[in-house]
């Protein structure tokens, strides 16, 4: 993203550098920036730039806790998806659920073999409560 070639660097939470954007905003429809008092911006042309990595050739679901994505590796190797390690993350690939390493310290990775493969990363964690909520939906139907 730009601004009259000037980059603009993303930014979480209250915006303390110029020519800084809150990313969060954007998923909401709104675009939050700062600028300089002096930078007139009316006058400027702002040019917002999104593209999805090659190797990623669709987005099939995109649900809360759940993205499924068409996925071409290059060549074989370590998908990593930078989600925090939690041992509640699920990860099928080709319809075949794989297991999941911490990788980079903090991430979710695992091996990947060469090749158009079709993705679902899920997260779903078992607690009491999910467990709760299903047993007093059924009891409301009945």
């Amino acid at each position: 993203m730009s601004i009259q070639g000037k980059v603009l660097n993303s930014a979480q939470g209250k915006l303390i550098r110029h020519f800084t954007y809150d990313i969060q905003n954007i998923r909401s429809g709104k675009f939050i920036l700062r600028i300089p008092k002096d930078y007139n911006i009316l006058d400027k042309e702002v040019v917002l730039r999104l593209r999805t990595p090659s190797e990623i050739s669709d987005i099939w679901q995109n649900e809360h806790d759940t993205l499924g994505i068409n996925y071409h590796a290059p060549k074989e190797g370590w998908l990593t998806l930078h989600f925090p390690y939690d041992n509640k993350w699920r990860l099928t690939i080709d319809d075949k659920p794989v297991k999941l390493y911490r990788v980079n310290q903090y991430f979710i990775g695992t091996p990947v073999k060469k090749g158009a493969h079709k993705i679902l990363i899920q997260y779903w964690p078992d607690t009491w409560l999910r467990k709760w909520i299903l047993v007093s939906i059924c009891l409301m139907m009945v």
